[in-house]
């Protein structure tokens, strides 16, 4: 792969999610695309303050079911989120290069842009296990994990970790790991 070609697909990754940040900007009506000026803010500073914007037009959105309406928002949620996948696409994934890599990014990056569309638990899980996502968030990935040693399906341990630290902080992980995407 010529160096050309990583170039393009390197614009057309940070296009592909500046787009889902543009949504989350319109879905929340916050502004988020000035905290990936460099010049401006640390990694750091544009983390917290993207988690701080973003926390409160989660939480301002009215769109939520009603089940989902008194879920917190992003105290657990980490900076940078972890996204976890399954030990079989792991295996695939692991020995990716080149052209690969940036196809899956752009997949998982499609992915986390669905996700950040949901408007209710089942609505996230039903998305999640429609792409090659177990959890997003280590306080979701820890509950996941939990229910699975328990033999709950895949569904039901979702499920119950999403309702566990609420929908909103889901969706407050899900836009942060967007954003540590763009940031790659």
């Amino acid at each position: 792969m010529h160096d050309t070609d990583i170039e393009e697909l390197k614009r057309k990754t940070r296009e592909q999610v500046l787009g889902a940040i543009e949504g989350l900007e319109a879905k929340f009506g916050v502004e988020l695309q000035s905290l990936f000026d460099s010049r401006r803010y640390s990694s750091r500073e544009s983390f917290l303050e993207f988690r701080a914007r973003i926390t409160d037009g989660v939480n301002r959105y009215q769109g939520f079911d009603a089940d989902d309406q008194n879920t917190s928002a992003a105290k657990d949620v980490e900076l940078e989120p972890n996204i976890f996948i399954s030990r079989y696409n792991a295996l695939i994934v692991r020995d990716y290069t080149g052209k690969k890599v940036y196809e899956y990014v752009v997949s998982t990056s499609k992915a986390l842009e669905a996700l950040s569309k949901s408007t209710s638990t089942a609505e996230f899980v039903a998305t999640t296990m429609g792409s090659t996502l177990i959890a997003i968030g280590v306080p979701v990935a820890i509950k996941v994990a939990a229910r699975l040693i328990a033999k709950d399906t895949l569904k039901v341990a979702l499920t119950t970790a999403v309702k566990g630290v609420g929908l909103k902080s889901a969706i407050v992980a899900v836009a942060l790991a967007l954003a540590g995407v763009l940031y790659w």
